[in-house]
């Protein structure tokens, strides 16, 4: 693996633990004899698994023109663990003088580094690519290329490229009811035992609230299809602080983004910068436990030129995820709040001292014992999976 002072690795991803919750727990607990029923509901909900979206058949799915079909590659199906790279080119074909004093492109180190290094698959953002780029000219052989490109102005652009000799078959995947909000590619790759979707995305930092709701869509259809998902590429949320002890998102867009990440049960793996102190890049999985030998390195050192850092990690395709259980969940639209409203107000409750830690505990089970109890009379119940 490439050793830098900016690489680390880890080699078992842990489930993260944020002090959301309890937060929410101290203060809910504050105000539980003054607030309205509402805002009970959303500290309910956030403290328990939200229902998933509405469950979305294949229909909604088709293939794009690009089919790769490589099923006699028996090298292919044995396959198991695949070497990965996710950079933000911030151009591909820029030129940029080395430190020798050479001009040398953005895309000619690529190919170099690529090559050498035996990526399975290149996920890339902002490649700034028109029509006037070929994709021969990004890589010479053995690559298949997956490319989205801004059709309006320079800037931004998304690509997967896919090693032939690794894969039976890949094809890029559209999404027929999506809108245009969302900068993203995906790519279905195939080996004889395994299907994986690879997702390479890029958000732009002054994208509206719109985006937040396309991308929920979005993760709405995918995780109902697939069970081994890889996203990654640049999302510009610097207000979030990542680690894995725990998560602080600060603002309510990046509270939607992590609370959404959550809600899909992705697992968010980068903990290290990747644009000067904040972590912009990201890898989000359902299957964490595949992702290994993450590092985050210098693409100076490779003569690749960009103020990202590059991302490399490895995955394995034939570990199984974990199944989708069924459970009951509430089911808000037929719930009779009226009802509840009238079944609180003759309660009383007798709280200690909400300020002392040691009563907390009782005063919580107090509450919510009593909240639930009222919930499960007043609203129905569903099953869903997940």
């Amino acid at each position: 693996m490439l050793g830098t002072p900016y690489s680390y690795r880890l080699r078992r991803v842990k489930r993260h633990v944020t002090l959301l919750s309890v937060h929410r727990f101290v203060h809910g607990l504050l105000l539980l004899q003054r607030s309205s029923l509402p805002l009970l509901l959303i500290l309910l909900a956030n403290d328990v698994e939200l229902n998933p979206g509405p469950v979305i058949s294949s229909e909604h799915l088709e293939h794009c023109s690009s089919v790769v079909n490589n099923r006699s590659n028996t090298i292919a199906t044995e396959r198991k663990t695949f070497r990965c790279l996710s950079w933000n080119t911030r151009s591909l074909f820029s030129l940029h003088r080395t430190s020798d004093g050479d001009m040398i492109s953005n895309n000619s180190s690529l190919q170099d580094f690529v090559y050498s290094e035996q990526i399975d698959i290149v996920f890339l953002t902002e490649t700034w690519l028109s029509d006037k780029h070929f994709d021969a000219e990004i890589l010479r052989q053995d690559y298949n290329v997956f490319r989205v490109d801004r059709k309006c102005k320079t800037g931004g652009g998304v690509l997967i490229a896919t090693k032939e000799s690794s894969f039976t078959e890949t094809k890029q995947v559209c999404f027929n009811q999506l809108d245009t909000e969302l900068e993203i590619v995906c790519v279905e790759c195939a080996t004889n035992n395994a299907r994986i979707l690879v997702v390479c995305c890029y958000r732009a930092p002054d994208s509206s609230s719109k985006w937040l709701l396309s991308f929920k869509k979005f993760l709405d259809y995918i995780m109902d299809t697939y069970d081994k998902i890889i996203m990654t590429g640049d999302f510009n949320f610097p207000r979030i602080s990542w680690s894995e002890s725990m998560v602080i998102p600060t603002g309510e867009s990046e509270r939607f983004f992590y609370n959404t990440l959550s809600d899909h049960y992705l697992s968010q793996l980068i903990f290290a910068p990747t644009r000067e102190t904040n972590v912009l890049d990201l890898i989000m999985t359902n299957i964490p436990d595949n992702v290994n030998n993450i590092e985050v390195i210098d693409p100076t050192n490779f003569n690749l030129f960009s103020d990202h850092k590059c991302i490399l990690f490895e995955f394995q395709s034939t570990a199984t995820p974990s199944h989708k259980l069924k459970r009951s969940v509430y089911d808000y639209n037929r719930a009779d709040f009226e009802k509840m409203i009238r079944t609180f107000e003759p309660i009383e409750f007798e709280f200690s001292d909400p300020t002392s830690m040691s009563d907390i505990n009782e005063n919580w089970n107090l509450w919510r014992d009593t909240f639930l109890a009222v919930a499960d009379e007043c609203i129905p119940t569903k099953i869903v999976k997940g």
